[in-house]
């Protein structure tokens, strides 16, 4: 009983010297929103070069033909050798051919990979030209690379965190804002709408923070 007492007799001494103390402290809930660049640092294409029919020597020599052509092609272009990765002849053996007067046509399928990196990814739209020049139709691709998303990130949260502590100095004009407590946040990507090279994205980040309020502010804000 005697240390309930003594509990109250502080309370009450500290609510009387300090009438905020009893008190709820206000606090103010806003959102922000900050975007960054995302630009990538490469793109990688898969082409696939595919034939079928019953001379499986024939079709080696097709895939083999046009692999060559494009190969050469590529290079002439600006692409280095070292980008280019021929993943060699993958058959398949396809006995779902149609019957032509009791033989079993399109008996074998053969087809080649060719991966390429593209580190010059100006040269995107030559690439695709360049395999539609040798009728290859099966492109996977491109797919871009993006090794500075979590710079590209974190500067959004600044910019989003910006954003917030200016809207929560609108709604609590003369007010000091405390430490912020992040409540949610939301990342995405959309295509720039003004970009300066193939896969460049927009990063986006939207935050909820609550800001404790305290009484007349002064020049440092928290962020």
């Amino acid at each position: 009983m005697k240390r309930i007492r003594l509990f109250l007799f502080f309370f009450l001494l500290a609510s009387l010297l300090n009438p905020s103390f009893a008190q709820t402290q206000p606090t103010v809930t806003v959102t922000g929103h900050g975007e960054a660049e995302l630009k990538p640092a490469e793109a990688v294409f898969m082409f696939v070069l595919e034939r079928q029919g019953p001379e499986i020597g024939q079709l080696f020599g097709w895939v083999d033909g046009l692999s060559s052509t494009f190969i050469d092609s590529l290079k002439k272009i600006g692409i280095p050798k070292k980008d280019i990765s021929d993943k060699g002849n993958i058959i398949i053996q396809n006995y779902l051919g149609e019957q032509v007067q009791g033989n079993i046509s399109d008996l074998y399928k053969v087809k080649r990979q060719i991966q390429v990196t593209l580190r010059d990814l100006q040269l995107l739209d030559k690439v695709r030209n360049k395999a539609t020049e040798q009728e290859i139709t099966q492109v996977n691709g491109p797919i871009f690379d993006y090794p500075d998303r979590g710079m590209a990130e974190e500067t959004a949260r600044l910019h989003a965190m910006d954003d917030a502590k200016k809207n929560a100095m609108t709604q609590a004009p003369g007010m000091t804002l405390g430490t912020p407590q992040v409540l949610s946040k939301n990342v995405s990507t959309s295509l720039a709408s003004q970009a300066s090279i193939p896969g460049e994205m927009t990063l986006s980040m939207d935050v909820s923070i609550t800001y404790p309020l305290a009484g007349k502010s002064d020049s440092n804000l928290s962020k």
